[in-house]
């Protein structure tokens, strides 16, 4: 019983932390221009939501993918100009 109940509380701990930190990367997420810092956020919200979110875990990971696409696209643009 007694590592039941330690287990939970720990497991409570570790999600709330991580919700802060999520929080706080996707408040970043929002106030960045920096394509590169967005990629990068967006691949650790997809790793901090997978085990809770899986939904918000693949949103996170496609937008990351876009981002990567648009960038490969406007490096390809500006070679050939």
């Amino acid at each position: 019983m007694f590592l039941v109940l330690f287990l939970l509380i720990n497991a409570n701990l570790i999600l709330g932390q991580n919700h802060e930190k999520i929080d706080s990367f996707e408040k970043v997420l929002l106030q960045t221009e920096n394509d590169s810092l967005k990629m990068e956020l967006n691949k650790s919200l997809g790793i901090m939501w997978e085990a809770s979110n899986l939904d918000s875990s693949i949103f996170h990971y496609n937008q990351g993918k876009e981002i990567a696409k648009m960038r490969f696209i406007k490096q390809k643009v500006n070679l050939s100009e």
